[in-house]
């Protein structure tokens, strides 16, 4: 706009000059029409942008080219990237929709001060659309495979974790939950029930081992056959010879062998008092001895040993 008003402006100057002839006037004009056009020309145009089309439709690639002019000196960005134009403003900028079937796309001109914002609306071709169709199945099949590989890595990691901690410390509770994680699991492998197996081995030997020991020592507490007995039978059960339990076993069996001996002694020595205290002796109701057999005249009685030393009477110096 600047440059056409000097342009004008000197064209009205010389046609001044031309009705005053005169020629140093001539001069002096035709060099300040000279600097008026020089300046006119060199001061930059005002900012402004010009779009050809605002509304593009993709090739079958999702290719499109967006063209249009701008002030040379201005900063071009064609959704948020630098562009470069030609000297004459002119600029060309070829886009492609990627995942999107349709996008406003953002042409901003800056110079100076002033910044000029416009938009093109970019639509996919019908061949193109059938393009990201087949790319967003892909796409979406992709995911699904890799949450599946994320999932079974997980699920292989658990069960190995699992595991691991029932093989450390093959407890009820350790064994329940690896067991359970390998049974729901659909990517266990035959090793991993082989170690379930064993595991489980560990569990019931370490239950049994824990029944023995509380059956062992409650016949200790007690020294009764009976108790004995069964913790004998829970210590058969194991597949392997535990010393330990053995001589536990051994040294209670000793103790019960003792007791009942004890017990025994003390019943024969009760039966030999109770023998010996209903020995049978015979009496005369007014003799003053009792006798093992008739000894002499008179009517001869049976009566206990014991009934006859509480009447007083003393054993026949015949008879023992």
């Amino acid at each position: 706009m600047f440059s056409l008003i000097s342009l004008i402006a000197g064209m009205l100057l010389l046609s001044f000059v031309l009705i005053s002839k005169n020629k140093k006037g001539i001069q002096t004009i035709c060099l300040l029409l000279v600097l008026l056009v020089f300046c006119g020309a060199a001061k930059p145009n005002k900012n402004y942008l010009k779009i050809r089309d605002d509304q593009i439709t993709t090739d079958k690639d999702g290719y499109v080219s967006i063209k249009g002019k701008t002030n040379p000196k201005a900063k071009l960005k064609i959704d948020g990237k630098k562009i470069s134009t030609k000297k004459n403003g002119k600029f060309s900028f070829t886009y492609q929709l990627k995942k999107e079937k349709k996008k406003n796309v953002s042409v901003t001109s800056k110079y100076g001060n002033k910044k000029i914002k416009k938009q093109v609306k970019v639509d996919a071709s019908k061949k193109y659309k059938k393009v990201l169709v087949k790319e967003e199945k892909k796409a979406k099949q992709k995911k699904q495979k890799k949450l599946a590989a994320e999932k079974k890595a997980r699920e292989l990691k658990e069960i190995q974790t699992a595991l691991a901690l029932a093989q450390k410390e093959p407890t009820k509770q350790n064994y329940d939950r690896a067991q359970k994680i390998v049974t729901n699991s659909k990517h266990a492998k035959k090793e991993d029930t082989e170690s379930l197996k064993n595991i489980e081995a560990k569990v019931k030997e370490k239950e049994l081992i824990h029944s023995i020991e509380s059956s062992i020592t409650t016949a200790e507490n007690s020294l009764n056959k009976s108790d004995y007995n069964k913790a004998l039978q829970e210590k058969q059960k194991l597949t392997h010879e535990n010393d330990q339990f053995n001589q536990r076993l051994e040294t209670i069996n000793q103790h019960i062998q003792q007791i009942e001996a004890d017990e025994k002694a003390a019943r024969e020595q009760e039966t030999a008092q109770v023998n010996e205290t209903s020995e049978m002796v015979l009496v005369t109701p007014t003799g003053s001895k009792y006798h093992n057999h008739v000894c002499g005249r008179g009517t001869y009685t049976e009566a206990t040993l014991d009934s006859a030393i509480s009447r007083g009477l003393e054993p026949c110096s015949k008879c023992f």
